[in-house]
């Protein structure tokens, strides 16, 4: 199948498990548009909140610059001097200026995808230098859509650019015969509103990205309706996912057991294997039928519920595999187990009235003729 016939067949939104999977394999939807909008908010930020001392480190730097005259290039330990003050100052205005990027870049790069490290990113990939891939990706529509960005963005830069210049013409003209202080506080001032206006279209441009980029990394990860049924294959076969969906359907079935149980008319038991509650009530329902049921764990706490709530208990082996078998919650038993439930109704009753005084015990149920094939030989 081509690979647009499985684009187009992916439908179906990603499960938990692909995203993370593809979260382990260093795949999360990354927004390069709002972490660079992200990472020009510190450089701005930093301009505006350090002009000074900007400015002044410009100063030392130019005035350092002069002081490289035809006896000072004689001196080799001059030459050192100046040089490691001229890099002092650059390292003092710069290095902060790295830091407030770095913190911005980390910052804005978890706002999508979250921080993740995952070694397998480190592995070369084949598709990642195959030529064919690469030709790909290239015209690939994601590509086309960064490659219109990047044009519309670059010339708005340059448009930017030449209208800040322009509104500034006389001033950037007079900064020949002005002051160094003037010149610097001139050149900051059009860099910073250059910066502000610039600041306006990345964030644009990155408030735009982000929605896209988690769209595309949704459609990217989307999957076919028999990825799936596989993956729900797969994970139903692990053992985990067995005990998980076990544990869910005890809660359940003890949950609805809870508000059940206690109306019932009689519970009939295996008696430690199966549990099956009875209700018999002509207003819901023309024959008996089931409100609970369960093995094991839940027969025992069906049994113990019933108990608690006076609810006859009453031991039938081959009866309750055979209701257990054949019938599900608010079904009706089959009408072949008719006599049978007439039996141990009437022997419920009876046990009822003994408890009251007003009869003798009764005597043992009998023995129920039930459908060999209702029964389990293993219990």
């Amino acid at each position: 199948m081509s690979d647009h016939q499985d684009s187009g067949d992916k439908s179906e939104q990603p499960s938990q498990h692909k995203l993370a999977k593809a979260r382990r394999e260093g795949q999360v939807p990354r927004a390069k548009e709002f972490v660079s909008s992200i990472t020009l908010v510190s450089v701005v930020a930093y301009y505006v909140l350090n002009v000074d001392m900007i400015k002044q480190t410009f100063i030392e730097l130019f005035l350092v610059s002069f002081q490289f005259d035809s006896q000072t290039v004689s001196q080799p330990m001059a030459i050192v001097e100046l040089v490691g003050t001229a890099l002092f100052s650059m390292i003092t205005l710069f290095f902060p200026l790295l830091i407030y990027q770095m913190i911005a870049a980390i910052v804005g790069s978890t706002l999508l995808g979250g921080w993740i490290f995952s070694p397998s990113l480190l592995i070369p990939k084949w598709e990642k230098i195959s030529p064919l891939k690469g030709l790909k990706r290239i015209f690939s529509s994601q590509s086309i859509v960064e490659l219109f960005k990047n044009i519309i963005k670059v010339s708005l830069f340059f448009t930017l650019l030449y209208w800040v210049i322009s509104s500034y013409i006389s001033v950037i003209t007079n900064l020949v015969s002005a002051h160094f202080d003037t010149v610097v506080l001139s050149v900051a001032t059009i860099t910073i509103e250059y910066l502000g206006y610039l600041l306006l279209i990345v964030l644009l441009f990155g408030l735009f990205d982000f929605p896209y980029q988690r769209h595309e990394f949704t459609k990217q990860m989307k999957m076919t309706k028999q990825e799936v049924k596989d993956e729900h294959k797969d994970q139903e076969g692990r053992p985990e996912v067995k005990a998980r969906i076990r544990q869910i359907q005890t809660q359940n079935a003890k949950r609805s057991a809870n508000e059940r149980v206690p109306k019932a008319s009689v519970v009939l038991t295996n008696p430690t294997r199966y549990a099956i509650a009875l209700i018999y009530d002509l207003s819901q329902a023309e024959a008996p039928f089931v409100v609970a049921k369960g093995q094991d764990d839940v027969a025992l706490y069906i049994r113990e519920l019933a108990t608690k709530n006076e609810v006859e208990v009453v031991e039938s082996p081959a009866l309750a595999r055979a209701i257990y078998n054949t019938t599900q919650i608010d079904q009706m038993v089959p009408n072949q187990l008719f006599v049978a439930i007439a039996h141990i109704l009437t022997y419920v009753n009876q046990l009822k009235a003994w408890r009251k005084g007003e009869r003798n015990k009764p005597t043992n149920l009998p023995h129920f003729n039930i459908p060999k094939s209702w029964s389990d030989p293993n219990d």
